[in-house]
């Protein structure tokens, strides 16, 4: 919901760009790779250090409801949600759905 913390998902350093206020970024201590928060707001500058599930990055902003996490490795996009990649936080609240749909293919013949 709009409000929520956003907490970091590496250790490193953060980088805030002019054209992109509700974006946080944070260079990974291994130089590689970059995690991109969307849609929140700043709680942190450029060049601070983070935690890893420890320092807040920013708070989800409305009207969104939720933070669009990217991530750059070696210049390129990939899944952050792909086998291997984050890990489970310790979080214990429950998440909620608003609402959502179901999309089928039908096929046709």
């Amino acid at each position: 919901p709009n409000g929520t913390p956003v907490y970091a998902t590496v250790d490193g350093r953060v980088v805030r760009e002019s054209f992109r206020p509700e974006t946080v970024s944070v260079v990974a201590d291994d130089g590689h790779t970059e995690l991109q928060y969307w849609h929140i707001e700043p709680a942190v500058h450029t060049g601070q250090r983070v935690t890893a599930y420890r320092t807040v990055v920013g708070h989800v902003l409305a009207p969104w409801e939720h933070v669009h996490l990217a991530e750059v490795r070696d210049g390129r996009y990939v899944n952050p949600l792909r086998a291997g990649a984050l890990r489970p936080t310790s979080e214990r609240s429950r998440s909620r759905v608003s609402s959502g749909a179901i999309r089928t293919r039908e096929k046709v013949t």
